[in-house]
């Protein structure tokens, strides 16, 4: 059996942290060594483990897991630049598979549905192809 998960991207926004899972997929790590020697799911004890198995973008608080959005499109994050969007509306611009932004610790991160020079947000997370 293989497996592939997306890498991950954790960003500061005050007391909350955004996972974004994206490309390129990676086939070793903690989390693929315990889900091929488990075959479960719940054997990725840490919360970050979410945005790899189940993809998309992720909003903690803390450690808890509090929001995910599915984003088919690229991401990128840059020290300059300005974002009118808030949290809430980021949440919702993402939901409606729009371009948008959000201002956090690391400078601005921009979701954009076409970007040369970007990284692609993976929607799917976990596969496994039994070979």
């Amino acid at each position: 059996m293989r497996i592939a998960v997306p890498r991950i991207t954790i960003l500061n926004d005050g007391e909350y942290k955004l996972a974004i899972a994206h490309y390129p997929l990676e086939t070793t790590g903690e989390c693929v060594k315990k889900l091929l020697e488990t075959m479960r799911l719940s054997s990725c004890s840490s919360p970050l483990c979410y945005p790899k198995i189940f993809g998309g973008i992720f909003l903690f608080n803390g450690f808890n897991p509090i929001w995910r959005g599915e984003y088919d499109g690229f991401f990128k994050v840059s020290r300059e630049g300005a974002c009118a969007d808030d949290r809430p509306r980021f949440m919702s611009k993402i939901e409606e598979g729009k371009d948008t932004c959000l201002k956090i610790e690391e400078g601005i991160v921009e979701f954009l549905s076409s970007c040369e020079s970007c990284t692609r947000v993976d929607p799917i997370g976990l596969r496994m192809i039994v070979d």
